[in-house]
């Protein structure tokens, strides 16, 4: 779905009110009596009172249709219905068939309002797509295609209970209990739980055991004027601390058993529906671009019945070995089965990375695991990549000197025409899965930053990175055990226009070292075209002027992404011309966040002045 006339013309489809109302009128009269399962307690924290309208079905039949008629017009829409005849006749002859539909949204920001609709409820003749395990409509997001995880001793869940005592309270007791009870039922199968979480705490649990599946059950939120979601982790002193998808994502990441993670909250698969917002910046779709296989979520209030019943169903399928987006339908159709007056069977959202929607695959009981066992530290794998110096280690190497002139390549065009595709086969190469890597990086800011654009699946949290400087000089920012300093923050210098009629603009950070006097003087010279040029340095709580870990260069990138996400819509219509001065671990944390800042043109200094070196997004391959 390209193009702003798709974008123009889906916007008109409904406005936001109607779709609260269809949604969460609802809602509001199944919290207060629910058929599924008694008195049901609700997961909203932005709505108290609603009422739900006698006509939400006619309007619920209306809007599938009007998006299915949005999504296959002409030609697309006769191609569809061939295909499903297609499936009919393979099914009548016995044969499996079913036909996914996979909706791909564009990562530009003026796709917001259309990834915001609920594409769940699309409708054909009557019939609504996601009602039907043949034809799931999941909602697809590029994230390096991970495969299917061997599964030969059974499930193993982390329920993660979060009730901060400053938020509505929830019925936590019987969710839990319906899911141990599906889970009995399967053999092998086992679930622990985590109470009063905290983002960190929840990170030592997944590296200290092997977890398939991890399961949110709590209070989720969204800001509609920023479009941000969270979820409400607890603080020590038992009160809520929202954790936004970046840093959730973050710490999901490394943790090679994890396939699936479900959020049982409200708001969780809410996208902004604001043009200029970040289309991906709600919980879900925050951790499916950061590699997570399959999430589910809800993309509106739920009640705690329909949560719990749809828990229960897909516990059991998935645990099949069903595809998780068949699972998902399995689980729509319990809550629809129960209370078919109720919308609440089209709020889960399934956001999948994987082409055929299986997560887990069998294996024989008696063949030889790849999994980390509980308590076994995983070996690090040692890798290396040097464009100058002497080797000193027996490490894997990536030997680029021939390529490179001191600091620099010997041509430019080397940078994509060489350098791109030798580092992404020297990747392939060595790392089969993810686990622990330790990256000795001989090599400029921006071959790091590339090394982190392709290393994009990792967690920073796993990824430690040795620097060796030109002068042979080593700076080892280790990860540090615990959660990444908080105290290292931003301080942005007064911008300097240079140019009011172009919107590129030009970012020198400064971790260590000044470099903007230099950059001003490289962008005076007129080689270059930005709009203004922003200084941003490094300010600890210390009043250090340098890094002290790994943990405070990873949250320094993260931050740094925020804020180049909330520029102004005019600039990040434009390049931003990226000049660094800093540890190459930062650069690299900076490159996995490569997808968050649009369009970027980095440099490298040269003398008195910059060359410019790599410029993202990469051409295709």
């Amino acid at each position: 779905m390209r193009g702003e006339e798709v974008v123009a013309e889906a916007a008109l489809v409904l406005e936001a009110a109607q779709i609260r109302r269809i949604f969460v009128g609802r809602q509001a009269r199944a919290a207060q009596t629910s058929r599924i399962g008694g008195e049901g307690g609700e997961r909203d924290l932005q709505n108290k009172a609603r009422s739900a309208s006698p006509e939400v079905r006619v309007e619920l039949d209306r809007l599938g249709e009007t998006l299915a008629e949005r999504l296959f017009p002409g030609r697309v829409g006769r191609y569809l219905y061939w295909c499903l005849g297609l499936q009919e006749g393979r099914r009548r002859a016995g044969q499996e068939a079913g036909l996914r539909l996979r909706i791909c949204f564009d990562r530009e920001e003026r796709f917001a309002p259309l990834a915001a609709l609920p594409w769940e409820l699309l409708c054909l003749d009557g019939s609504f797509l996601n009602q039907d395990r043949q034809t799931p409509v999941v909602r697809y997001l590029e994230s390096g295609r991970p495969q299917p995880y061997p599964l030969a001793e059974g499930l193993r869940v982390l329920l993660v209970v979060s009730a901060p005592q400053d938020l509505p309270a929830l019925d936590t007791d019987q969710e839990r209990g319906k899911v141990r009870e599906a889970l009995k039922q399967l053999e092998g199968a086992e679930i622990d739980e985590y109470l009063q979480p905290s983002v960190q705490g929840l990170r030592a649990r997944l590296l200290d055991g092997e977890y398939h599946i991890v399961h949110f059950l709590g209070h989720g939120d969204f800001d509609p004027s920023t479009g941000e979601g969270c979820l409400l982790f607890e603080t020590e002193d038992r009160l809520s601390q929202p954790v936004d998808g970046l840093l959730l994502g973050s710490h999901l990441q490394g943790i090679p058993s994890l396939r699936l993670v479900i959020l049982n909250a409200c708001w969780g698969a809410v996208f902004p529906r604001h043009e200029g917002q970040n289309p991906f910046s709600g919980v879900a779709a925050a951790l499916t671009l950061r590699g997570m296989p399959a999430v589910v979520a809800m993309q509106f209030p739920v009640t705690d019945t329909a949560a719990i019943t749809f828990s229960e169903v897909l516990y059991r399928r998935l645990a099949a070995l069903d595809p998780v987006d068949a699972a998902v339908t399995e689980g729509r159709l319990a809550i629809y089965a129960c209370d078919p007056e109720s919308t609440e069977w089209a709020t889960p959202v399934l956001f999948l990375g994987v082409d055929d929607g299986r997560i887990f695959r069998e294996v024989a009981p008696d063949a030889p695991s790849v999994a980390r066992h509980r308590g076994e530290e995983q070996e690090s794998l040692r890798l290396e990549i040097r464009c100058y110096g002497e080797r000193n280690t027996a490490d894997p190497c990536l030997d680029l000197r021939p390529l490179f002139d001191g600091p620099h390549p010997r041509e430019t065009r080397f940078w994509q025409a060489a350098l791109v595709p030798r580092l992404r086969e020297f990747f392939d190469t060595f790392l089969d899965e993810i686990q622990p890597l330790v990256l000795h990086l001989a090599a400029p800011a921006s071959l790091a930053f590339l090394a982190g654009a392709l290393l994009e699946s990792w967690s920073g949290l796993d990824l430690q990175v040795v620097e060796e400087t030109a002068d042979g000089d080593l700076v080892d920012l280790a990860m540090e055990p615990g959660s990444p300093p908080e105290g290292s923050r931003w301080r942005e210098g007064a911008p300097r226009v240079l140019d009011a009629t172009a919107d590129d603009v030009a970012l020198a950070v400064e971790i260590g070292r000044t470099l903007t006097p230099d950059v001003d003087r490289f962008l005076e010279s007129g080689d270059v075209t930005v709009g203004r040029l922003v200084p941003l340095a490094a300010l600890a709580d210390q009043d250090e002027d340098s890094l002290t870990d790994g943990g405070e260069a990873l949250r320094l990138a993260q931050k740094l992404s925020l804020r180049i996400r909330d520029r102004e819509a005019v600039e990040r219509d434009g390049t931003l011309h990226l000049f660094t001065a800093a540890p190459a671990a930062f650069s690299l944390y900076l490159g996995q966040l490569v997808r968050d800042l649009g369009r970027v043109q980095l440099y490298e200094p040269a003398g008195e002045g910059y060359r410019p070196s790599l410029r993202f997004p990469l051409d295709p391959v």
